[in-house]
């Protein structure tokens, strides 16, 4: 689902050794009983964590909570936002819960670098367009330049 829950401990995948164990035939006749004292003791910890702990994935219910909250939260603070425009009392107020309940979602690394990635692209768009108005209103328009950073 793209959410990692950031309390749940990291399962380890065993299954690497046996993916190369034709390699290793040697090696294991020799460190058969080692292995097996390890094992002996990855069973006897298992045995003590919490089997909801294994996955580390968040419950579907919960999600479905939490993005229900982001929804109302957002049309509110849309609704503000037209009402009082964005640099009022409210409407900063609603933005920040709205920024509150966002802090609830964990995302994987890999959408978190989509997330800033689109917000670099969008700036570079943003600073594209601000250069371009710069050079219609002061080179040709004779906007001087004082007034044009004003706005």
């Amino acid at each position: 689902t793209g959410f990692v829950d950031p309390n749940a401990e990291i399962e380890e995948h065993n299954g690497l050794d046996e993916d190369f164990s034709d390699e290793d035939d040697e090696e294991e006749s020799s460190n058969a009983d080692v292995e097996d004292n390890e094992d002996e003791e990855d069973n006897e910890s298992e045995s003590t964590s919490d089997s909801s702990d294994s996955d580390n994935s968040i419950d579907p219910e919960v999600a479905r909570e939490k993005f229900q909250q982001l929804r109302e939260q957002h049309s509110k603070t849309l609704a503000v936002i037209e009402k009082h425009g964005r640099s009022g009392k409210r409407a900063q107020d609603q933005i920040a819960l709205l920024g509150e309940i966002f802090k609830q979602f964990r995302l994987v690394p890999k959408q978190f670098d989509l997330l800033v990635l689109s917000m670099k692209e969008m700036m570079k768009r943003v600073r594209y367009q601000e250069r371009q108005l710069q050079k219609i209103l002061v080179d040709i328009a004779g906007m001087p330049k004082d007034d044009f950073e004003k706005i």
